[in-house]
């Protein structure tokens, strides 16, 4: 059944993203797209906001998960982009 902590549900061999976490970062690219379009967009603080998801998601198994929000991004160019590496070890 897993445990959850820390904005992670926990198993024995494994960490996966909590359901809560991943549509709260879907919900952020949403409104980032639609202010990028209207020119609204602080890129600096939304910079910030992607490098601090990215790397607490990368303590979890959670690669595709990245590349699919990296992917829905229409301002990809001004973001890190997810790599592998490390993912999933406890």
């Amino acid at each position: 059944m897993g445990l959850d902590f820390c904005g992670f549900r926990i198993y024995e061999s494994y960490r996966l993203l909590r359901k809560r976490s991943i549509k709260k970062i879907k919900r952020k690219v949403r409104r980032w797209n639609v202010l990028y379009e209207k020119g609204l967009l602080d890129l600096d603080k939304t910079v910030l906001e992607w490098n601090s998801w990215l790397a607490h998601s990368s303590h979890g198994k959670c690669y595709k998960l990245q590349m699919n929000i990296y992917n829905k991004i229409i301002f990809k160019e001004c973001l890190k982009k997810p790599y592998v590496e490390t993912y999933g070890r406890v």
